[in-house]
This record gives structure tokens, C-alpha cells and sequence, in this order.
């Protein structure tokens, strides 16, 4: 993000030190035409702003590196461009001379012709462009309202349309461009959080285009193949190389499987030969995530997590008592073994911390006393199912420790051979930390970052759900509230967005306070709310409505040692059989909810065409 604020000011700066060219030429030419006075008042205008520009570069280059400081600066930078732009298309005010319009035009078209040079040189920005051409209009604007002329008033209103056109251009322009870079900065929050759960977890990533055949593989996956980024071309022809060759044919046929839909995810555990030709024994997971229009599989994302120390536990257990106690010992993952009641006949250190008991303890636990998903019947089940299983198996279970607290944990468990017993050898890895960022992930994809509440898509997806529960139940009543906050844009205008955002804030706790815990209160854009109410018929769902509209009304926003009041508007309606989409059921309450604004705003107004469903 700072990279592409450095090169927006380098841009603008460059701009400002290769304009003198075009000024010293444009100069010459208003001294033929207007006399050297004004040829020296427009070279200071403009040499001023472009030492503000320049200004400005410098204060940035000096300041100290900080992502969160992007959009200051670009405010900064936008500012010197529009500034820019509009003193050089005012610089025509200097070419007039009175009584010579035919002079003006002429200086006015060599000052389009130079722009072709330089202030497309000078501003990497459209909204500077736009304001120089505001600038020029605005001269002719005048000399056509006050030059004797039967046609002059409509085309001086023409061209005042083109010159507030222009400006508004300019205005969306610079709010395209903040909205893009505060955005690029929540996103590489986002990208950040997602590396730290991946770095947390030792996994190495990749990313695999089937239409390029082109994969992105992480830092991380480079490290565990000792390969570097600029020495490999990432595509599938170097993952076959990665692959032991005995294990190449279990591995194909593996991805192959699920790229043909027969299998939910890929799974599969093979041995990887690095740079300097050590293998190690690697865990792979693989799931598609996006397909063509006619399901062919378009990209592919998985991980790879090292997993020697658990297959080089499994060997030596058929080998070597002794030696796999040394192993048990010193792996980081949580080794047990199981009988086929769930007991536990050995155990590592790493197993013993991971539940929080002593060795000895642990010997005298069953399976049941730690696992928080088992059940008698399904958990016997189980053990008898992983028993009689010739693949390793990967479970996601919850482990409870001797203290209570909840551990997620990744198991992989397979069955062994030893001393003429068959047995469960099971890896249980902690991926507590890794849950956390997943849920954490989630919520981010889920809720509207200003308000806490849940975002639109999320919205969507619950009346959808909402909506399949309610066809396949009879007496069901589901209501739906649509809400729109009065005259915002007025407080957005008036006070400043900051403003606007605390009031949403407080807006949504408000809604918030109201809500039972099955219901679902959503921000749909702008200041516009959604809220779905299970169990609420027309009647009932009116009367939370109304409440809800006099409490809006009477709890003003405290900002400042001010009392800001603000009121809402609501459209109700409830869900009927005949509805299949909720687009159908938001277009009724939205219906409603414009009736309630055009009968003079904080009002209830329930959808005229509703009845209660049956």
C-alpha cells in the first residue's frame, strides 16, 4: 500500500519539475498577446502551486515509512493535483484581452495543445484533467452571458452543465481513488492475519491455475522444498518432481479423484524429495474453488505440512519398540497409542502437555475421558471402523484438558501392527491458534466492519436460509424488516463523515439492545438496515417496528457534548408460501419502506399487498 502511494507522489512530483517547458513556452506566448505583466502574474501562480507539489513530495519522502499514514498522504497528493489542474485551466483569464475573443481562442487552443504535453506529464491523476477543463469553460461561460448574442443564454447554460459535470467528475474521481487505497489497506490487514494463521501453523500453501498451469507457492512451501522462487517455474510439471516417484501414481490418481467431483477434498500422504535430495514425508490437502460454468475444475488451493515425525514413527513401531519410545519422546506432535477399547498403552511427553496430565496419568485414560466429541455407541464405532482401515485416517476432534479448557486438534490416526496386536498409532496436532484465525477470518468475511452487525451477503444467506426453513414447516411465521435512517445524507454534509459513522454505530447498538438472540440484524448498504424476525407474524412484527422507531427517535447521538437526534423509517412485511427467492421478499418490505418516507418519514408502514402466512 505505501509502494503505491510512493508512486502516485513520485508521479505528481515529476510532473511538477518537467512543467517549466511548457510554461516558460505558454508564457512567451501570452507576452505577444496580453503583454509581459500578465505573463509574469500567471508564471508565479503556477510556479506556486508547483512548489507545493514539490513541497509536499519532500515532506513524504522525509516522513517516516507508515502504511497507516497511505491515506493522508494521497489526500495530500490529490489535493496538489487538483490544484494543479485547475490553476492551468484558469490560466485562459490571462490570455484575455478585451475586445479580441478571436485572440483568446487562438491562445486558448495553443494552451490545449501544450497540454498535450504537459499536463499529462505533470498529473497521473484524471480528476486533475477534469478540473483543467473546468477552468477553461468557465471564461466563456461569462463572455457568452454578457456578449450581446441571440443564442448566448442556452449555450452559456450548456456549457455551465459540461462545467458542474466536470466538477462533480473531479470529486468522484478523488473519492475513487481514497476508497480504493483505504480498501487496498483492509485488505492487507486481511492478507496479513491470513499469513500469520498460515506461518502459525508450518504449512506451506500453494495456489494452482489449471488454465495457466501456473501455481503460487508460499515462502514457506519454498523453505520445505530448499527451492528458491527465481530458480523454478511453479507449475505442475515441477510438483510431479517434488513427488517420490513410487508414490507419483497414489498421488495423481488422488487429485484426479477429486477434480472429478468424486471426493469432497484431496488428501493424501506421500514423500517429497527436496533440492539436495533428503525425503520427507509430507501431508497434502487440496480442495477446488472455483469452476467453469460447465463444473471444469479453474483453480485448486491446498497445503502440504511435514509430517516426518510421525511417519518415521509409524516405521519404527513395526521395527523396534525401543527406538520408537526415542521417537515418541522427542516428536512435537501429541503421539499416543490405543488398544481397540481406547486406551492408552503409550504416550509422548508432547501428548502429556497437550492434555495437561502427568505420564502416568495419562496410561490410565480412556479415549472417552479427553475427546469432547465422543459418544459410547458412535465412539466404540469408531475405533472399530479406524481398526479395520488400511489408510491413515485425519480426524478433527476437541480435546478436553485436565483443566477444563478446550483444545482443537488434527488427528491423524492409523492403524499398526504390533507384537501381534492391531492398534491405533494417532498424531495429534494443535491447531487451537489456527481455529482462532479461521473463525476470526469468518467474521471479517461476514460482518460490516462499522457497525458490528452482519454484512449484506451474510444477510442474503440467513433469509435464505430463513426462507427454506419456512417452506418445509406449517404455522411458521417469519417477519422482515427493512430500515432506513432520515435525512443521513444531511448529517454527512453538515458534520462530516465521522459523524455519519458514529451515528451508524450508534444506530446499531440501538438495534442491537432490541434484538432477541434469534434474530438477525444486518447492514445492507449505506444507511440502509435489514432485520429478520423468526416466529414474528405481521402484527407482532409491526408492534417490535414501532418500538423500535420511538426508541430511535427519543436516543440522540452524544458527540462532542452535543445531543444529535436522528430518526429511522421502516417497511415490514413477513414471508409468504409463494415466495422461492428472498429477492421477492426485499423488494415487498423496500415497497414499503419508500411508502413510510413519502408519508413524512420516522413512520412504520407495512406492505399493503401482506397477509399473515398461513
Amino acid at each position: 500500500m505505501g509502494e503505491r502511494v510512493r508512486v502516485f507522489i513520485d508521479r505528481t512530483v515529476a510532473g511538477a519539475w518537467t512543467s517549466p517547458l511548457g510554461t516558460f513556452l505558454l508564457a512567451g506566448v501570452m507576452a505577444a498577446a496580453a503583454g509581459w505583466g500578465r505573463a509574469v502574474a500567471w508564471l508565479c501562480l503556477i510556479n506556486a502551486v508547483e512548489l507545493m507539489i514539490i513541497s509536499i513530495g519532500y515532506r513524504y519522502r522525509h516522513a517516516p515509512p507508515d502504511d497507516g499514514d497511505a491515506s493522508r498522504w494521497a489526500r495530500w497528493g490529490i489535493f496538489g493535483n487538483a490544484l494543479a489542474g485547475l490553476a492551468w485551466g484558469t490560466s485562459v483569464w490571462f490570455f484575455w484581452v478585451d475586445g479580441e475573443f478571436a485572440s483568446y481562442l487562438f491562445n486558448l487552443t495553443v494552451l490545449i495543445g501544450v497540454l498535450g504535453i504537459c499536463v499529462v506529464i505533470m498529473s497521473p491523476f484524471q480528476m486533475a484533467m477534469a478540473l483543467f477543463s473546468a477552468g477553461v469553460l468557465f471564461l466563456p461561460i461569462i463572455h457568452i452571458v454578457f456578449v450581446e448574442n441571440p443564442y448566448g443564454m442556452p449555450i452559456a447554460t450548456g456549457l455551465a452543465v459540461s462545467f458542474a459535470l466536470l466538477l462533480q467528475y473531479s470529486r468522484v474521481a478523488g473519492q475513487q481513488l481514497l476508497s480504493g487505497i483505504d480498501s487496498a489497506i483492509r485488505n492487507q490487514a486481511l492478507a496479513e492475519r491470513l499469513d500469520f494463521a498460515l506461518g502459525a501453523a508450518s504449512d506451506g500453501l500453494w495456489d494452482w491455475n489449471l488454465k495457466t498451469d501456473i501455481a503460487y507457492l508460499s515462502p514457506r512451501y519454498y523453505e520445505m522444498t530448499g527451492f528458491r522462487a527465481d530458480e523454478v517455474t511453479p507449475n505442475l510439471e515441477f510438483l510431479r518432481q517434488l513427488v517420490h516417484p513410487e508414490d507419483l501414481p497414489r498421488v495423481t490418481t488422488t487429485i484426479d479423484d477429486h477434480l472429478s467431483g468424486k471426493t469432497p477434498q484431496s488428501i493424501v500422504e506421500y514423500r517429497m524429495i527436496t533440492r539436495d535430495r533428503r525425503v520427507t514425508w509430507v501431508l497434502g490437502r487440496g480442495r477446488v474453488v472455483e469452476r467453469d460454468a460447465d463444473g471444469t475444475p479453474r483453480r485448486m488451493v491446498g497445503t502440504i505440512s511435514d509430517i516426518s515425525d510421525r511417519k518415521r514413527m509409524e516405521l519404527s513401531l513395526e521395527k523396534e519398540s525401543r527406538r520408537s519410545q526415542a521417537i515418541l519422546r522427542t516428536a512435537s506432535d501429541g503421539i499416543h497409542i490405543l488398544d481397540q477399547d481406547g486406551n492408552v498403552l503409550e504416550a509422548n511427553e508432547a501428548f502429556n502437555a497437550m492434555l495437561g496430565y502427568g505420564h502416568d496419568e495419562v496410561l490410565h485414560l480412556n479415549a472417552s475421558q479427553w475427546d469432547d466429541t465422543w459418544s459410547p455407541h458412535e465412539g466404540r464405532a469408531l475405533l472399530k471402523q479406524l481398526l479395520h482401515h488400511a489408510e491413515p485416517a485425519i480426524l478433527e476432534k476437541r480435546y478436553r484438558r485436565k483443566d477444563g479448557q478446550i483444545v482443537y486438534v488434527e488427528v491423524s490416526v492409523s492403524p499398526v501392527e504390533l507384537d501381534g496386536r492391531r492398534l491405533l498409532c494417532c498424531s495429534a496436532r494443535d491447531m487451537t491458534d489456527r481455529k482462532r484465525a479461521e473463525e476470526e477470518m469468518r467474521a471479517l468475511a461476514t460482518t460490516d466492519f462499522l457497525t458490528g452487525l452482519v454484512n449484506r451477503r451474510c444477510f442474503i444467506a440467513r433469509l435464505e436460509e430463513e426462507l427454506a426453513r419456512f417452506q418445509r414447516t406449517i404455522d411458521q411465521h417469519i417477519g422482515l424488516l427493512m430500515l432506513d435512517l432520515d435525512f443521513f445524507k444531511r448529517v454527512n454534509d453538515s458534520y462530516g463523515h465521522p459523524m455519519g459513522d458514529a451515528m451508524l454505530k450508534h444506530f446499531a447498538a440501538l438495534v442491537a439492545e432490541e434484538l432477541r438472540r434469534i434474530d438477525t440484524a444486518g447492514r445492507i448498504g449505506g444507511e440502509e438496515f435489514g432485520i429478520i424476525l423468526p416466529g414474528a407474524d405481521l402484527a407482532s412484527a409491526k408492534v417490535f417496528a414501532e418500538r423500535l422507531c420511538r426508541t430511535i427517535s427519543t436516543s440522540p447521538l452524544q458527540r462532542e457534548g452535543k445531543s444529535l437526534f436522528f430518526t429511522v423509517s421502516i417497511g415490514v412485511t413477513v414471508l409468504r408460501r409463494g415466495d422461492s427467492k428472498a429477492d421477492g421478499v426485499l423488494a415487498r418490505a423496500d415497497q414499503a419502506l419508500y411508502r413510510a418516507k413519502e408519508l413524512g418519514r420516522n413512520r412504520v408502514e407495512v406492505d399493503a399487498g401482506n397477509t399473515p402466512a398461513a
